[in-house]
């Protein structure tokens, strides 16, 4: 589901920046016909998450006629998914959404407070290498929220870091 959330990304946002009619009114237009083109592929998710007995075909009929239309620069031919207005109760979800990564992000900043006021306090190196990691992990939690696909960026980073010793043996 992943992939439909990065097409859905991808058309919301990167297609409105790449196609530009330079006057306010139709680049506002714009986005939010692409806006409910990235809804219409949310939708898809539905679908995964409660499929029917046609579901697989029509899943694979949409993806092949959203190819096409996308292949050949159609993108009026995309279907569209009229925005859903944001209801109280998702505002509700995503605040607690939103508190819960605050948690996770500064319980061990929190955690490290409390030990550097004890007896157990790390002095020196330690104390900086436990507070950069403190530090660097509560960004990256922050990061998570802003970026949906933070997580497969940092695998690509991770993959490209695996070839840097090859390379670096090589050039030796």
């Amino acid at each position: 589901m992943s992939e439909l959330e990065e097409v859905a990304t991808r058309i919301e946002y990167d297609l409105p920046r790449r196609l530009r009619a330079k006057d306010d009114a139709t680049d506002a237009w714009f986005r939010n016909a692409t806006a409910e083109m990235a809804a219409a592929f949310r939708a898809l998710k539905k679908w995964v998450l409660t499929p029917m007995v046609d579901t697989r075909e029509q899943f694979i009929a949409y993806i092949a006629t959203s190819f096409t239309s996308v292949a050949s620069g159609d993108w009026h031919n995309l279907e569209r998914t009229k925005l859903e207005k944001v209801s109280g109760q998702v505002w509700r979800i995503r605040l607690v959404e939103l508190l819960r990564t605050l948690l996770v992000a500064t319980i061990p900043l929190l955690v490290l407070m409390i030990i550097q006021q004890t007896q157990l306090a790390l002095e020196g190196a330690p104390a900086e290498y436990v507070t950069a990691g403190v530090l660097i992990w509560a960004a990256l939690t922050l990061i998570s929220v802003f970026d949906p696909l933070f997580g497969e960026k940092i695998d690509a980073l991770k993959d490209v870091a695996q070839l840097l010793p090859f390379i670096s043996k090589d050039k030796k």
